[in-house]
């Protein structure tokens, strides 16, 4: 009985003060307006979501079948979307475009690590930072699998040296030089 007497004092002090009042409504009214319009990002997230619906909606093993077919552009966007707008991430996605592209997806990714932002995904440093490095993970990946010999093309590695010069996240940066060192240290021991 006290808690719904001390809850009614509240209201009848909110009702006695017209400013309070004003302000509080006002409060809610923002809230409300700022939860139902979302955030640019969310808007980007939602468009590729949409562009990439009728694939997404496929099952496994159709994803990963018709994947292939898919020009290196596409299997790159698609990649993204699935490391950076799927939970859990869908790193499967990077082994099968460097798995049926090889070669012609390496002038492609090099052109990535130049890109200066990613406007489908936002313009902020850590988005390119984090994009950057999961370009350089396909690298690391075309020399790890075998697909192609990263480790002496100075084309790539000039890159991917750049890209991680340029990266402005410590965490994204610190990943990036660890698959550079995994792309070199292969070699080193041979």
């Amino acid at each position: 009985m006290r808690e719904s007497v001390k809850y009614g004092m509240g209201l009848d002090r909110i009702r006695k003060a017209p400013a309070l009042a004003a302000l509080l409504c006002a409060a809610v009214a923002l809230s409300l307006l700022a939860a139902s319009c979302g955030t640019a990002a969310d808007a980007r997230r939602d468009k590729k979501l949409q562009q990439h619906k009728r694939f997404l909606t496929k099952t496994y093993a159709e994803q990963h079948r018709d994947f292939y077919v898919f020009p290196v552009e596409r299997q790159f966007d698609i990649y993204l979307v699935g490391m950076l707008m799927l939970e859990p991430p869908d790193w499967e996605f990077g082994e099968d475009l460097v798995k049926s592209k090889k070669e012609r997806a390496v002038p492609f990714l090099i052109e990535k690590l130049k890109q200066k932002d990613f406007p489908d995904y936002g313009r902020d440093q850590g988005m390119t930072d984090t994009i950057k490095e999961l370009t350089i993970y396909l690298f690391r990946q075309l020399e790890y699998d075998h697909y192609y010999d990263v480790a002496h093309d100075d084309a790539a590695l000039a890159a991917i040296r750049g890209a991680i010069a340029e990266m402005q996240t410590p965490a994204s940066k610190r990943r990036s030089q660890g698959y550079l060192d995994e792309i070199l240290g292969k070699h080193q021991g041979q």
